[in-house]
């Protein structure tokens, strides 16, 4: 057997050739009448290509000028019969071993085999460069007789859902038919596979590496999934059976944020259950990206490769770009790159289980219907949060009230918080700078993902909860020690800003000892239609999941009066609020400072309705001592104190939490006098309520 390098393809430099077969080949495409005489010079009256007449060995005075082909070709297509030379051709060889896992024709291999010599040998992509276009039947007919096999096996071979067409190994240019094209252009093999099939005796591994990569060991266990526990033992299930049965069209999605964990959840459960699973690369060896359509390739090659191991699931990372429609660019919608009907198929007919992995999830509703299972994975919510942080953070050198400070930001995932650390730990210079430098790592995060949240380094800790001093309609600070934590409770709180309503939702989730979800309206109010709805709907479920008090401040946003509303879309609000809040079980706090705008149906529906008002003298008394204490500031008699605090009847404890912020900037605190001239300027801008009279004066 001969090999040579075709000198005149450097690009292609270390590529085999089968000096032989590449002659044979030739030999047969010139047999087509219009091949050679296409590159029949007019002018010298003669085949003009003299590099094609000495590989097959003819003479440029005899056999080049005849005008029709010669019949010395049969003679070269008869010295070696195709299958001889295609038994003892490596590259023929590595498509044997790829057809053996892809369940190839033999039509196909053969036409991969002539393809790619077509790519990588001159000689044969001139000889290709003479077939001109014609209709797809002429093309076939003409291809059936260069590899020699029956015509419709070539027709079956290059039809749309061939395997050739549909695992992208093959491409075709027809969009107008083969017309005015020539048969180097006419297809082409995909340029990873034609890099595979020309290493000598490449390995099954290497081949089929095309088209999935092996999943790396997983990170993380079962037991930091806690929270999805009955998820995971149900998708075991699921995955299991359809496994051993072999079902066909078993498809789970995983969606959510980036850096939640999805990847490593379908890791762990493929680990769990002890199989293997086949990542459907997103990029070329090289590091090149690859095309939506390169991607559905290599998906349905991997599918086809894997078809008969059992012990094997197919993960399709970052399917938002074949799944869903690309994000709104100018306010026009940009198409999806995949045609429904053939992702519909691929949904439909996939031999082995794959889950798909998203960071989206507005894709067609004819997608959605079609998984198997569909988990909604978000960023990790109060109790796993404050673990996450808690084992992440351990043998760090940072406070618990920075780890408690960390365990509150809602956008925090476990990618986030592992990338931050792994900074903090690279950048430091010594321990004293751990928090400092995790926080700015986060909080850069955070403003590079348009996320208003921060982490602040927090030296001061603040004036303690005084439940004793707030003036509310019912006893507040004893009203929390009586709640049963597992009966689900509804409280609207209002009142003037800063009377504690917020702090004492606060303070209510510490003392019962669950995780707390803050809702401001601004976090649900959305521009976009129905979106306002869904955030709402969101922020009850996710509340009931996590076993969590939800608060949501300036309720009176969202669910003001319906009989004063202009707006449809007002009235949807309203109505999505009393359905969530119905469905609600678990501890609702909502705060308002405009209680006379809650529509009257939400009312009904609030368990506790607690006006909170302005502190009284005591209540005054007690937190200017507190704030005295923080600063060591001295105060004089009690006596004193009063008289320096009289006619400040409209202090709240959001003044108090305000001076001692104020505090915090100066170098050298106030005497009492000057402390108690702070708090009067926080009346300054305070209007004094009407005095209310008959029948809601008894209310008050």
């Amino acid at each position: 057997m001969h090999f040579k390098l075709d000198s005149r393809s450097a690009p292609q430099t270390g590529v085999m050739e089968n000096i032989l077969l590449i002659r044979h080949w030739v030999a047969r495409i010139l047999a087509y009448s219009s091949a050679w005489n296409a590159g029949w010079c007019r002018q010298d009256k003669r085949f003009e290509n003299d590099d094609i007449l000495e590989l097959l060995g003819f003479l440029p005075s005899r056999e080049a000028r005849i005008r029709r082909p010669p019949q010395a070709l049969e003679k070269v297509i008869g010295e070696h019969s195709l299958d001889a030379l295609l038994a003892e051709d490596d590259l023929y060889q590595n498509v044997v071993k790829l057809g053996d896992r892809l369940s190839l024709t033999e039509a196909e291999r053969r036409l991969l085999v002539l393809f790619c010599y077509k790519d990588s040998s001159e000689i044969l992509n001139e000889v290709c460069c003479l077939v001109k276009g014609g209709s797809m039947r002429q093309i076939t007919a003409l291809l059936a007789r260069i590899v020699d096999v029956p015509e419709q096996d070539v027709q079956a071979a290059l039809k749309p859902t061939g395997v050739l067409r549909v695992t992208q190994l093959l491409t075709l240019h027809m969009a107008s038919g083969f017309r005015g094209k020539d048969l180097s252009c006419m297809i082409e093999v995909e340029d990873e596979l034609h890099e595979s099939l020309h290493v000598p005796d490449a390995s099954d591994a290497h081949l089929v590496s095309l088209f999935y990569r092996e999943a790396d060991k997983a990170q993380l266990g079962l037991q930091d999934y806690k929270e999805l526990k009955e998820e995971v033992a149900m998708l075991s299930r699921l995955l299991t059976r359809s496994v051993e049965e072999g079902i066909k069209g078993v498809n789970v999605l995983f969606y959510g944020p980036p850096g939640t964990g999805k990847s490593e959840l379908a890791k762990v459960i493929g680990e769990s259950l002890q199989m293997s699973m086949a990542f459907v690369p997103e990029e070329e060896r090289d590091g090149d990206a690859l095309t939506v359509k390169g991607r559905m390739g290599r998906y349905n090659g991997c599918q086809r490769a894997i078809a008969h191991d059992s012990r094997t699931l197919v993960v399709f990372d970052e399917a938002e770009d074949c799944l869903c429609d690309s994000p709104f660019m100018f306010f026009m919608p940009s198409k999806r790159q995949t045609e429904k009907s053939s992702m519909t198929r691929v949904l439909e007919n996939n031999p082995r289980p794959t889950i798909w992995i998203s960071n989206r999830v507005d894709m067609d509703p004819a997608f959605l219907r079609r998984f198997s299972h569909v988990v909604h994975m978000d960023n990790p919510g109060p109790s796993r949060r404050e673990r996450l942080v808690r084992e992440a953070m351990a043998g760090e050198a940072v406070s618990e009230s920075f780890i408690n400070e960390a365990s509150k930001l809602e956008s925090l995932s476990p990618a986030i918080l592992h990338s931050s650390l792994h900074f903090s730990r690279l950048a430091a210079e010594s321990d004293h700078v751990t928090e400092s430098l995790i926080a700015h790592s986060l909080n850069a995060r955070f403003k590079a993902m348009g996320v208003s949240e921060r982490l602040k380094v927090e030296t001061h800790k603040g004036l303690p909860w005084r439940g004793e001093c707030l003036r509310a309609s019912e006893d507040v600070a004893s009203l929390i020690d009586q709640i049963n934590p597992d009966v689900p409770v509804r409280f609207c709180l209002h009142g003037a800003p800063g009377t504690g309503k917020t702090a004492w939702g606060h303070e209510l989730a510490e003392r019962i000892q669950r995780p707390l979800i803050v809702r401001q309206a601004s976090d649900l109010l959305d521009m976009f239609v129905g979106e306002t709805e869904k955030q709402i709907a969101y922020a009850f479920e996710e509340a009931e999941q996590e076993g969590a008090v939800l608060l949501i401040d300036e309720a009176d946003s969202f669910i003001g009066s319906r009989s004063n509303a202009q707006q449809s879309w007002e009235v949807s609000h309203v109505n999505q609020f009393l359905a969530s809040l119905e469905r609600f079980n678990g501890i609702f706090v909502a705060t308002t400072n405009l209680l006379e705008r809650v529509d009257e149906a939400a009312m009904r529906r609030f368990d506790f309705v607690v006006r909170f008002d302005c502190l009284d003298q005591e209540g005054v008394l007690l937190l200017l001592k507190d704030l005295a204490d923080a600063y060591g500031i001295k105060l004089p008699a009690i006596n004193v104190q009063r008289a320096m605090l009289d006619g400040m009847e409209m202090l709240t404890p959001g003044d108090f939490a305000a001076t001692y912020r104020r505090l915090r900037v100066l170098k050298n605190p106030p005497d009492a006098a000057e402390l108690v001239g702070m708090l009067r300027d926080c009346l300054s801008y305070k209007k004094k309520p009407s005095q209310p009279i008959g029948f809601m004066a008894s209310l008050h």
